[in-house]
């Protein structure tokens, strides 16, 4: 009689509580859910995102002859460059060019094979053209990125070399295989934000 009066009592107690749950869980304003759900998304993100910063290469990482690579790059940089992509040619009809962006807003483009303007160009744009080039980067945390995106054994491909100043370091990615489809689609953004412009050809011992 002891044991089941024991036993009575606790069925009793946990079906007592339970309504006491449902109430409580009823209480809670949707807004406020609605706000801890959004915190625990912003949580998640920055998680993410300091997960890819620890995970950030570094030039120590790099073989000798990229490391050798990397800074003949970045040494062909003077200080005003803000941006840079260039392409590189191959053995077939690739498109080869380099287009710089300064941070004046002063643009010089340099066609060498298989581009519609054959030569030396320069436009300018407004900054904002920059602030769009540097959110997109941003964006795709491009700073956090590999310096080289390579495969040894897969030949003639050109390459892409793409150079962003940030206000903290200047970087460069070469990519010619195997990058990721957001850096992919970011030099298509830096190719397309310059595409349609006032371009003027730099003529022959013509000062820029």
């Amino acid at each position: 009689m002891k044991y089941f009066l024991i036993l009575f009592l606790s069925i009793t107690t946990i079906y007592s509580c339970k309504p006491k749950e449902q109430v409580m869980k009823e209480e809670v304003p949707k807004e406020e859910m609605k706000e801890e759900v959004a915190k625990e998304e912003v949580v998640k993100k920055e998680l993410k995102f300091e997960d890819e910063v620890s995970k950030a290469p570094s030039l120590e990482d790099l073989s000798a002859n990229e490391r050798k690579s990397y800074q003949l790059i970045q040494e062909e940089m003077a200080a005003s460059v803000f941006a840079q992509i260039r392409r590189t040619p191959c053995f077939g009809r690739c498109p080869t060019y380099t287009l710089t962006v300064h941070f004046s807003g002063d643009v010089e483009y340099n066609g060498e094979r298989n581009v519609s303007k054959i030569g030396r160009y320069k436009t300018k744009v407004e900054q904002e053209v920059l602030s769009k080039l540097i959110r997109r980067a941003e964006d795709i945390n491009f700073f956090y990125l590999k310096y080289f995106y390579d495969n040894e054994n897969v030949t003639d491909l050109p390459s892409t070399i793409t150079t962003i100043r940030s206000t903290k370091e200047l970087k460069t990615i070469v990519s010619r295989v195997g990058e990721p489809n957001d850096l992919r689609a970011f030099n298509k953004y830096f190719d397309e934000l310059f595409e349609n412009l006032d371009w003027k050809k730099v003529e022959e011992g013509e000062n820029e």
